[in-house]
């Protein structure tokens, strides 16, 4: 055996014996015994992306959290070394990116709250880019913030890219792009009946957010409240952007005797 290949079997080694530990430490309730199990993961090696995660993840710094994501994301891109490019377009059928993916989802997210909005678009379109198939759909957050920054023509790539995308996000997308684009007008009823179609459950937490749960659904079905809330709580900020389509909407709700 040569030099390099001992090597690289170590590494092999080292990264298994520090994901035993992760495994450990999401088993863990608490969040002093997480900590210490990822740090003794990282380490067995600094290429165990999800150690890092679990980092960002027990943390109240913003600031702190952010470093662990983006370290995770380094980590896990440098684990896929040069299969990076060969397995782009396709990316999530491969096991070995999903760690990176999983990553940059939390990078990106934390961007976002902490008031990074181009750098956290920046990360979902590349994700977006690397597995089109979007299996972790991040299109609808992206959706979302395309809303929220009136960036409309790249929200219109976006909605064609995905046209026969059957999540509740695609119509009521539409509807408050329009409601964006061209005010409130009768015109929009077309797109409201499509948006009601897909899930009448919507407009009663966009209207009334008190009755949104505390806790997001773990798990959602189309067209039941489960989707409902989990829509409302993405894109709820977004249209109170636009408190003119909330009042049209709770009256066109009311005319239709839905809400």
């Amino acid at each position: 055996m040569t030099v390099i290949d001992f090597t690289s079997r170590l590494k092999q080694n080292n990264l298994s014996k520090a994901q035993e530990l992760v495994y450990e430490a999401y088993a863990t309730t608490g969040v002093r015994k997480r900590v210490q199990l990822a740090k003794a993961a990282l380490e067995l090696s600094p290429l165990c992306a999800e150690a890092y995660e679990i980092l960002g993840h027990s943390t109240r710094s913003q600031k702190k959290a952010l470093e662990f994501y983006e370290k995770a994301v380094l980590a896990a891109e440098e684990l896929l070394g040069d299969d990076f490019e060969e397995m782009k377009g396709d990316f999530w059928s491969f096991l070995e990116t999903r760690p990176y993916m999983r990553a940059k989802a939390q990078l990106a997210d934390e961007l976002w709250a902490a008031g990074f909005a181009e750098a956290s678009i920046k990360h979902y379109k590349d994700m977006i880019e690397l597995n089109p198939n979007d299996n972790q759909g991040v299109r609808y957050i992206l959706a979302s913030q395309l809303l929220s920054l009136n960036k409309l023509e790249e929200l219109d790539d976006l909605l064609k890219q995905y046209t026969n995308d059957c999540d509740v996000t695609w119509p009521y997308t539409r509807l408050l792009l329009n409601i964006k684009r061209h005010g409130v007008s009768q015109q929009l009823e077309s797109y409201l009946l499509q948006a009601i179609k897909s899930n009448k459950h919507v407009p009663t937490f966009l209207l009334d957010p008190a009755q949104l749960p505390t806790e997001l659904p773990v798990f959602t079905s189309m067209g039941d409240e489960s989707e409902a809330v989990s829509y409302a709580a993405y894109n709820l900020d977004v249209w109170r952007q636009h408190p003119e389509a909330l009042e049209w909407l709770k009256q066109s709700m009311a005319k239709m005797n839905v809400v």
